[in-house]
């Protein structure tokens, strides 16, 4: 110090870019090795589960059952579609505590939205996170209401090239 001010500065670094870098990779492989065993879980479990049934019915409730249990959903369920009309028939569903079954109804895919119809009658799956915010669901919310339902995740099966069964999860 000269005069009461200071005439250098003297400052020492390290660069743990690459330490970063490396904890980044290493956080990233450990998340995607617990997501494959979460996946290997589940398939072990709904294996194990799967076992013993034969009847359709039953296999499709069991998976039904685990995917909601496993997930904390409120309700899964696998439909029937009957094309050219697009009746939808629910043959079984899986429901959480307080959530009622649907098991039962026949409505049609436009129900519950042309869009929506439009997008599975073309194999793709649909997310819909608030069906009183989505465009492809507001007009026709009474549907969505009727049947408790205010968000899902519908993904359809094809069959030679026909739309045949959805699984949907709320």
């Amino acid at each position: 110090i000269e005069d009461a001010a200071i005439a250098a500065i003297f400052v020492e670094g390290t660069d743990v870019t690459g330490q970063h870098l490396a904890r980044s990779l290493v956080e990233t492989q450990v998340a995607q090795m617990k997501q494959v065993e979460r996946q290997q879980a589940f398939q072990i479990a709904l294996a194990d589960r799967l076992a013993p049934l034969v009847a359709v019915e039953e296999i499709v409730g069991a998976a039904s059952a685990l995917l909601g249990e496993t997930l904390g959903l409120a309700r899964v369920l696998f439909a029937e579609v009957r094309e050219p009309l697009g009746s939808v028939t629910v043959r079984r569903d899986w429901c959480g505590p307080g959530v009622a079954s649907i098991a039962g109804i026949v409505t049609t895919l436009d129900a519950f939205g042309p869009g929506l119809a439009q997008e599975l009658r073309a194999g793709r799956d649909v997310a819909v996170d608030d069906v009183g915010q989505d465009p492809r669901t507001q007009a026709v919310l009474p549907a969505y209401h009727a049947v408790g339902l205010s968000a899902h995740v519908t993904l359809p099966l094809i069959k030679a090239g026909v739309l045949r069964i959805v699984l949907s999860m709320h």
